[in-house]
């Protein structure tokens, strides 16, 4: 049984993070970002959202619920800059449920400074320990937010899928 779930794990990891990506490319909202082949992505064109792009891992088969999503959200915040936006949006990140901060940092991703975030929490749904990056733009007068989320058991099996895919994040 374990060489059975040895195996898995393997091809799993594989999977994740050799995928190519295609390109979403938001005219409106002004951003474009990675979409791996394959995963599912919702375009969301509600002006009261502040959630422009989801985007999921689909099904390996019927048992599977996968868990590994990311999403662009769109936050107005004039007269403010990223550091301003990062510490508001870091002070209401911490009021989640069983919220811990386990890394932070600053980035540059196609000549633009970005900041970001790696915490966990508690999904409020299923109870699930979930980890997940934030990463955090600013073009006045929006905040562009990049979320990548999964459970704390599968993030490792994920962390370079979504690098990859923050460093394709264009404003």
């Amino acid at each position: 049984m374990k060489i059975y779930i040895s195996i898995f794990l393997i091809l799993l990891n594989e999977f994740c993070c050799s995928q190519d990506l295609s390109f979403y490319r938001d005219t409106a909202n002004k951003f474009s970002i990675g979409i791996p082949n394959g995963w599912t992505q919702q375009i969301i064109n509600e002006p009261t959202s502040t959630i422009k792009l989801n985007v999921f891992r689909p099904r390996m088969d019927e048992t599977d619920n996968p868990r590994e999503v990311y999403k662009v959200d769109l936050l107005s915040i004039p007269n403010s800059n990223l550091d301003l936006a990062y510490r508001e949006i870091l002070k209401n990140s911490s009021l989640w449920d069983k919220f811990k901060l386990l890394a932070e940092g600053d980035t540059i991703i196609n000549n633009r400074k970005y900041k970001w975030f790696k915490e966990e929490h508690e999904n409020m749904l299923s109870k699930e320990t979930m980890t997940a990056y934030v990463y955090l733009g600013y073009k006045a007068p929006m905040v562009y937010m990049v979320t990548f989320v999964t459970t704390a058991a599968l993030f490792d099996q994920y962390e370079s899928l979504f690098r990859k895919i923050s460093s394709s994040f264009r404003l």
